[in-house]
């Protein structure tokens, strides 16, 4: 059997297993839902179902961030070194939060619960609510003047789509009330521009970009944009908002007229701006296409992940 064939199998088998977020059987057809242009206050609504283990592309156990050093309070930190240091990064957070969720599931030990909360509380006493009303976790250092430009403080798609997931399933664990709203304000920083502190970006072709590195550059880095996609899906799927599921749609509208921007022929790019992608982010595109198949059921994303992982051959 082939390299294609072969994942195929493992991508069913995921799927058999559990891989979507939701426990829902539905999926949504972006060309046939009639929504509304009215955003719609999910806070005080019932969650609609439970999500599930957050993708199967964050797969690691929590003692995957075990060598990472931590604050007084056990929060996960990261040394870049040199002038950088070490630092915040709500990524890093957000993803050490969803990796101890996916082990209370997997054990029912209160240990892991515990940790969630504890990565949850401190993104919610870190949030920083906007002129905008929005909230954001911001990036206090610069990074990467060549390509993004980004000057501290800055935000990112990725991680108010990850922050989100993790709220959401905070909220789901405790009934807690401040989640579930921090989670719903955050949706405002995909409503609004870079300028205006956001990370929404419209191209002149009228495409809507969420920037994993919020900037003037506009990198369009890929993975971060569909991170912050699958965040959003996390927050429509058990609360059905309508302003959240405008908000992806709009995305999966861009990626659909514009990922053909990302093939090389032969390879992807990592981003817009010249890019070509490290073998690993080559294959996380190929995994986060087959998680954007399994939300939206568009035989589209599984053909140009099955394209993808083809050029590994």
């Amino acid at each position: 059997m082939n390299k294609k064939g072969i994942f195929s199998m493992v991508v069913l088998a995921i799927f058999i297993l559990g891989g979507l977020s939701g426990c829902s059987d539905t999926t949504v057809n972006i060309y046939e839902t009639n929504i509304q242009e009215s955003a719609q206050d999910t806070t005080s609504c019932p969650m609609s179902a439970n999500l599930g283990y957050y993708y199967p592309i964050l797969s690691k156990s929590p003692s995957h961030w075990s060598s990472l050093p931590v604050d007084q309070d056990g929060i996960v930190l990261i040394d870049y070194g040199g002038q950088i240091g070490t630092q915040y990064n709500p990524v890093t957070i957000s993803q050490y939060a969803l990796a101890n969720y996916n082990a209370y599931l997997e054990t029912g030990e209160d240990s892991y619960k515990n940790e969630l909360i504890k990565q949850a509380d401190w993104l919610l006493e870190h949030q920083v609510i906007t002129e905008k009303g929005f909230s954001v976790w911001y990036y206090n250092f610069d990074w990467d003047p060549k390509r993004y430009n980004c000057k501290a403080p800055w935000v990112s798609s990725m991680s108010q789509g990850q922050v989100i997931a993790v709220l959401i399933r905070a909220y789901q664990l405790t009934g807690d009330q401040s989640y579930l709203s921090t989670a719903e304000r955050t949706l405002g920083s995909f409503e609004y521009g870079v300028e205006d502190g956001g990370v929404r970006f419209v191209d002149e072709d009228g495409s809507v970009f969420y920037l994993e590195c919020a900037s003037k550059a506009h990198g369009r880095i890929l993975n971060g944009f569909i991170f912050a996609l699958l965040g959003l899906y996390d927050y429509y799927e058990p609360t059905e908002s309508l302003r959240a599921l405008n908000l992806f749609n709009s995305g999966i509208e861009t990626l659909k007229a514009r990922l053909t921007d990302y093939d090389t022929g032969d390879w992807t790019m990592y981003d817009l701006v010249g890019t070509r992608a490290p073998e690993f982010y080559h294959r996380l595109h190929c995994r986060l296409l087959y998680e954007l198949y399994f939300v939206t059921g568009d035989l589209f994303f599984l053909d140009y992940a099955e394209k993808w992982y083809s050029y590994l051959d």
